[in-house]
């Protein structure tokens, strides 16, 4: 199942977890995984279901707290997220996925100034890359802040790609919040930007 999601066959992958569930019907991997799945499907609610079960039997499972975090920021429930994010960092300090997502959660809240403190962290860790970097610009951009986000892009990409960015951000910030945020959409496991033309595309990591 974790192959088949991975692969993007998320049918296939629904399809492999159940059986599982069917023997195991409170296995925390099998129950985090269909949950991704079922957000790849944009079946939030259902998805959210799964990640509640896992997170009553593997409490203390900073994944699983990830994962009740992007099914939230899908159904656009950012505060609810937010929660989730930080009972994850509790467990798991310093951990830059759930960091990551949090940061991003914020912004698509409307809540720069933080998301920013958050984000410079995670870029700062020495296990930080690209990914992180970027993010850290979008969020730069989102607030208004185009000469940091061009700072910050042209430590991995070339200028053509930090002035289409540029644009982008400025493209994103003329939308009203509702559809930003949809913009910025939840996928399986991460949040996603649409596809700019850029080599390294901003998206939280959500595995």
């Amino acid at each position: 199942g974790g192959a088949l999601a991975e692969l993007g066959a998320a049918g296939e992958a629904q399809a492999a977890f159940q059986p599982a569930l069917n023997l195991q019907p409170e296995n925390p991997e099998a129950l985090r995984g269909m949950g991704n799945v079922l957000v790849s499907l944009d079946r939030p609610q259902e998805a959210l279901a799964q990640f509640e079960i896992a997170q009553r039997v593997a409490p203390n499972d900073p994944r699983i707290y990830n994962s009740l975090g992007v099914v939230l920021d899908k159904l656009a429930m950012h505060d609810g997220a937010q929660q989730y994010y930080r009972a994850g960092l509790e467990i798991s300090p310093g951990n830059l996925t759930l960091q990551n997502n949090l940061g991003l959660s914020l912004a698509l809240g409307g809540k720069f100034n933080e998301a920013l403190a958050i984000l410079r962290q995670a870029a700062a860790n020495p296990g930080a890359n690209a990914r992180n970097r970027q993010n850290l610009a979008l969020v730069y951009g989102l607030s208004g802040s185009q000469e940091q986000a061009a700072q910050i892009g042209r430590i991995d990409l070339d200028e053509a790609s930090v002035q289409s960015n540029l644009a982008y951000y400025e493209l994103l910030r003329a939308l009203a919040d509702q559809s930003r945020a949809a913009a910025i959409g939840a996928t399986p496991g991460r949040l996603a930007v649409p596809t700019a033309p850029t080599p390294v595309q901003a998206q939280p990591i959500k595995r």
